[in-house]
């Protein structure tokens, strides 16, 4: 899946950042939340746009640990966690939002090579820890 603007610009953004960071989940996290902000105040239609932005930027901050050897795994948590923080600010987070979340960080870990696993499970974990965040309650 080729990477669009949001992805991309957080994938660069990460790939000079995270190579030396101490916490990935954490730098990964507020280039997400930063980026989908900004993305998302410019967008004609929110809502509709909310979940494609997010799989981009999922998918940016994958490759971008892939690529300098970082954990995908916090990578993907961190980012999930920025996405879905990021859309809460403008819009309301779906559970579709963090489906696509999800789908969208074992898709881009195994389109790189990466461990599926550890995507998988590091976004599952955002989508719960960013979720509660936003006030979603998951019974």
């Amino acid at each position: 899946m080729p990477l669009g603007n949001l992805g991309k610009g957080i994938k660069d953004t990460l790939v000079g950042t995270i190579k030396g960071a101490a916490d990935v989940v954490a730098t990964t996290l507020d280039a997400t939340k930063d980026t989908t902000v900004k993305a998302l105040q410019g967008a004609r239609d929110v809502t509709r746009e909310a979940s494609g932005m997010a799989v981009d930027g999922v998918t940016g901050a994958v490759q971008a640990a892939s690529e300098v050897g970082a954990s995908v795994g916090g990578a993907a948590k961190g980012a999930v966690i920025g996405v879905v923080q990021g859309v809460g600010e403008v819009t309301q987070v779906t559970v579709a939002t963090l489906s696509d979340t999800v789908r969208a960080a074992i898709k881009g870990t195994s389109e790189v090579g990466g461990d599926v696993a550890d995507a998988g499970r590091g976004a599952v974990e955002g989508a719960l820890v960013g979720g509660t965040r936003i006030g979603l309650v998951f019974e």
